[in-house]
């Protein structure tokens, strides 16, 4: 069996299945994510913070644990029940800040804004990672120009990927937009989207099809800041005419888009009565024809900074809100695609401050993150719900294989995996603790019908019991093996 240093793996005839019964399960305890000194924090309503898909939960936010403000990633590979540590994402002795992050089956997409071309001077930078969030690309630098671009929000669809952001170059803020054709890799030039007298600010952006959905606020009436709206048909190529979606004496601010099929949701703060209350509209027609206003809240203090997910006919929403003397995450949903909606349920429960949360919708679950000043500073928290997604059938993905079996090594820290099936798809295989913490990982090309995994993620291991699994379109795929180190 060799040494301490010559461990062998052996294998065990004991096969799981890995199933989380979930039953109708509610809101779970919150879950710190950060531990520094410094401040950890979550970006505006406008940005998405989080990202799911299927099991993979993946987040970004502003950190000043270096000393200056950088931008950091996180990830859980099993819906949010264990988390991988911290990765750093940007490293110049510039602000990098306000991170948007979106998911593209494996390839994750982060833009956020950075002074690296002057302190007065903002610009918008990119960067991706084609092996969901193992290794990541080179900062890419999308807005050459003296004024402050910020704000930025992004969107996928097809092969395009799509930015907009706030910007000064015309000596007031309007909005602007470029577009990468191939993933990210090349980018167009700045579109400028809007002309107004007056500011446009905060654009965030969604798709369907090949329909753009773009969302701001504007004060170009003379009065107080209303929502407006613009689409594009052709892949953000060209642009119908700017439309007002609010008309109150009021100040209409922050929207927030999300759409599913042809409806499309937004929800945005509101002052017209008298203090911030949340308001709903929607259009079930692309955009084309828009419903009334629907106020969400009703509370004696101000709901702030909306975050919108949706998900087959549910509609969801999380703010922060002080009715109970100071700030805490609040959420409602519609089950009807926004015409009816449930009382607010309250998410935190603490005496300092919970703001500016996130949500995202992936399979029956809910994740929401948002930063939170408990521990004494900014910190990252979060928290799920296994069955907040009702009405939601788990997909019936076709399995690319019907299972693996493990090979007795050949030699020692090595391990050999013969699969059923050969694999269509690219994948991974992870290995796991009796904890759940994972030890390894990798990645592997398509095609393989018997690979020997290496000392790469086979490492020398403590004795005990270990769970492999496999992964193919970021999921999980066929059944897991407990694997035993002597």
């Amino acid at each position: 069996m060799g040494g301490t240093m010559e461990r062998k793996i052996l294998f065990i005839s004991l096969i799981c299945t890995l199933i989380t019964t979930i039953g109708f399960a509610q809101w779970e305890p919150d879950v710190r994510l950060t531990y520094d000194d410094e401040s950890s924090v979550t970006g505006s309503s406008n940005t998405w913070s989080i990202a799911a898909r299927h099991d993979s939960v993946y987040i970004v936010w502003t950190d000043t644990r270096d000393g200056n403000s950088e931008i950091y990633f996180k990830r859980s590979l099993d819906a949010g029940a264990h988390w991988e540590p911290d990765m750093r994402l940007t490293n110049d002795p510039a602000v990098s800040a306000l991170p948007s992050i979106l998911l593209q089956d494996t390839i994750i997409h982060v833009a956020w804004f950075d002074t690296r071309a002057g302190m007065n001077n903002f610009e918008i930078y990119y960067k991706r990672s084609t092996d969901a969030g193992v290794t990541w690309g080179a900062d890419t630098r999308l807005t050459y120009d003296p004024a402050i671009s910020w704000y930025q929000s992004i969107a996928f669809t097809n092969q395009n990927l799509h930015v907009v952001w706030r910007e000064t170059r015309d000596g007031n803020y309007e909005i602007f937009y470029k577009r990468s054709p191939d993933q990210g890799m090349t980018w167009g030039p700045d579109t400028n989207l809007t002309q107004a007298s007056g500011s446009s600010e905060t654009p965030c952006i969604a798709v369907s099809g090949s329909i753009l959905h773009v969302l701001w606020f504007d004060n170009r009436d003379g009065g107080a800041y209303e929502i407006y709206y613009k689409r594009s048909t052709d892949q953000g190529l060209t642009w119908e005419s700017d439309v007002r979606l609010t008309d109150d004496p009021g100040v209409s601010f922050g929207p927030c888009v999300v759409t599913k099929d042809s409806m499309v949701h937004i929800v945005w703060q509101d002052y017209r009565d008298g203090n911030w209350e949340l308001y709903y509209k929607r259009s079930v027609d692309y955009g084309l024809i828009w419903g009334p206003d629907t106020r969400l809240t009703n509370a004696s203090e101000t709901s702030e900074s909306p975050s919108v997910a949706a998900s087959a006919n549910n509609v969801h929403v999380v703010w922060w809100d002080n009715r109970d003397g100071n700030y805490e995450i609040y959420y409602k949903v519609s089950t009807d695609q926004g015409l009816t909606w449930s009382s607010d349920t309250r998410l935190t429960n603490d005496g300092s401050w919970s703001q500016f949360p996130h949500i995202a919708a992936a399979e029956s679950m809910l994740h929401v993150v948002w930063r939170d000043g408990r521990a004494g500073n900014d910190e990252i928290y979060y928290k799920r719900n296994p069955a907040g997604n009702p009405g939601i059938v788990e997909n019936s993905r076709r399995l690319v294989h019907q299972g693996f079996n493990i090979i007795t090594p050949l030699f020692s820290k090595t391990i050999g995996i013969r699969f059923t099936h050969a694999q269509t798809n690219p994948f991974t295989i992870a290995l796991y603790d009796i904890s759940g913490a994972m030890v390894s990982y990798q990645t592997f090309p398509s095609s393989a019908t018997t690979i020997w995994l290496s000392n790469v993620i086979i490492r020398v291991l403590p004795a005990g019991v270990y769970f492999l699994t496999m992964r193919s379109d970021d999921q999980l795929t066929g059944k897991g093996k407990l694997v035993k180190v002597k």
